[in-house]
């Protein structure tokens, strides 16, 4: 039986990629992990690292919802 494909929504959190609703997921292929868009089927990135396919996701998330990226360093506060 297949298991049905499940997005990690934080480090300890799992949920089925379908209720999640993310416009973008991480697929674990032979070669690593790439970041591809679901509605489309575009894949962003590949060959990379778990982590490093989580960041490139939430940045295309980010930019999707109006963000806009900056060379700025975070502010600690």
């Amino acid at each position: 039986m297949v298991s049905p494909v499940r997005i990690r929504v934080s480090p300890f959190l799992f949920v089925p990629a379908e209720a999640a609703d993310l416009p973008y997921t991480v697929k674990k292929t032979a070669e690593g992990y790439q970041v591809v868009d679901r509605e489309t089927g575009k894949v962003f990135s590949r060959h990379t690292t778990e982590e490093k396919a989580e960041r490139q996701r939430r940045l295309l998330e980010g930019i999707r919802h109006g963000w806009k990226p900056t060379q700025k360093e975070h502010r600690e506060s």
